[in-house]
C-alpha cells in the first residue's frame, strides 16, 4: 500500500470522526431542546392549573360570604319584626301586668322544641334559661334584687307565620320574651307599675345562626275609656352580642 493511499484512508476516517461528533451534537441539542421544552410545558401546565383552583376558591369563598351576609341580614331583619309583632300584641291590653304572667301572643305555633329546614332543634326552655342568666349577670338575680327582670318566653313561631299568606319565604324561627322594667322599683317583676317593658327577640337560622336584639316600650298615655289600649313606643333598643 502507498504512503498516499494510507493518508487518504486517515483523512476519511478522521472526517467521518468529525461527522459522527456533529452528529451527537445535534442529537444532544434537540434532547436539551425538548427537555427543556418538557419542563416549559410542565411549569405552564401547573401556573394554570393553580389560576383555576384560586378562582374557583376565589368564587366559592364570594359564594359563602354572600350567603352569609344574606343569613345574617335575614335574621336580624326577623329579629326586628319579632320586637314588633310583640308590641302589637301590648297596643291591645290596656293592663300589661298579666302579660307578664299570662297569657301569651297570638303567634305561638305551640311547640316546645322546632326543628329548623337543617333538622336542628331549638329547645325553647333552654333559651328562655339563657335569656334569664343574661340579664341576671346584668340587673343581678331574683335572689339579691327585688326588681330583676323575669323573663317569659311570649311569642314564638315560624317567621312566614307572621306574614299573611306567606309572602316571605325565610328557613328562620322566631322567639320573643318580655320582662318588667327594672326601673319602676316596685319590687314586684310580675306587675308593670310605671307603662314600660322589656323585650327580647331572637332569630333562629339553619347551622346555628342566631340574631338577638332587645328594646324597652313605653305606653303613650294612659288607657282609653272601656279599656282602650294607648299606643306604644320604642325608647331604646340594642342588639345583643
Amino acid at each position: 500500500m502507498s504512503p498516499h493511499t494510507i493518508s487518504t484512508s486517515r483523512g476519511n476516517g478522521a472526517a467521518e470522526q468529525a461527522e459522527y461528533a456533529d452528529d451527537q451534537l445535534a442529537a444532544s441539542v434537540g434532547r436539551d431542546d425538548q427537555g427543556v421544552a418538557l419542563i416549559t410545558a410542565l411549569l405552564l401546565i401547573g401556573l394554570l392549573s393553580a389560576i383555576g383552583l384560586g378562582l374557583t376558591m376565589l368564587t366559592m369563598v364570594e359564594t359563602w360570604l354572600g350567603a352569609g351576609i344574606r343569613t345574617s341580614q335575614v335574621l336580624a331583619c326577623a329579629a326586628d319584626a319579632g320586637i314588633a309583632r310583640v308590641q302589637v300584641d301590648l297596643t291591645q291590653a290596656a293592663d300589661w301586668s298579666p302579660l307578664l304572667v299570662a297569657p301569651g301572643s297570638a303567634f305561638n305555633d305551640g311547640a316546645t322544641r322546632p326543628v329548623l329546614a337543617d333538622r336542628s332543634v331549638i329547645d325553647l326552655s333552654a333559651e328562655t334559661r339563657r335569656v334569664q342568666s343574661t340579664s341576671d349577670s346584668l340587673y343581678g338575680d331574683a335572689s339579691t334584687t327585688a326588681d330583676s327582670p323575669s323573663w317569659r318566653l311570649f311569642a314564638h313561631g315560624p317567621v312566614t307565620d307572621l306574614v299573611p299568606g306567606r309572602v316571605a319565604d325565610a328557613p328562620v324561627y322566631l322567639a320573643a320574651w318580655i320582662a318588667d322594667d327594672p326601673s319602676d322599683a316596685d319590687g314586684d317583676p310580675s306587675s308593670d307599675a310605671n307603662g314600660r317593658l322589656m323585650i327580647r327577640a331572637t332569630a333562629f337560622g339553619p347551622g346555628g345562626a342566631r340574631r338577638s336584639v332587645e328594646a324597652t316600650v313605653v305606653r303613650i298615655g294612659a288607657p282609653g275609656s272601656a279599656g282602650r289600649p294607648s299606643a306604644v313606643k320604642m325608647i331604646a333598643w340594642r342588639e345583643l352580642r
